[in-house]
């Protein structure tokens, strides 16, 4: 997955994980054991980070686990559809800067037909 999916409100989020977990008095290995959700899925989901999470199906099916057993309800994170939104931004830059490359591109052999073709005219005209 990307490397940037956290958020201020996804560490928010996470924040309110860790409060109810700490209220209840338990630790990650504890709701690892009630849960069979792996370490690094519950610390990512208390960081509000989703990274790690192979998709985001995982990542909510996880979140929506944890938050059963910590009796809360938080809403997932806005944060896959953020990182769709930056994607389709990216993309539409990458188009512009293709567009200019290939218009600078065609300047440029304009160019060195122009300089070609004087070289040429030259050589002929001195031989």
């Amino acid at each position: 997955m990307s490397k940037y999916l956290k958020s201020a409100s996804s560490v928010k989020i996470g924040k309110k994980f860790i409060q109810a977990r700490n209220k209840l008095g338990m630790s990650i290995d504890e709701v690892k054991k009630i849960t069979f959700i792996n370490n690094n899925y519950l610390i990512a989901i208390e960081r509000g980070d989703y990274s790690v999470f192979p998709s985001e199906v995982f990542a909510r099916a996880y979140f929506k686990k944890y938050a059963n057993l910590l009796v809360i309800k938080p809403s997932f994170p806005n944060i896959y559809k953020q990182e769709s939104t930056n994607s389709k931004i990216k993309k539409r830059i990458e188009k512009k800067i293709n567009k200019t490359f290939n218009e600078n591109t065609y300047l440029v052999y304009v160019i060195i037909i122009f300089f070609s073709l004087a070289f040429i005219s030259l050589f002929f005209w001195y031989i």
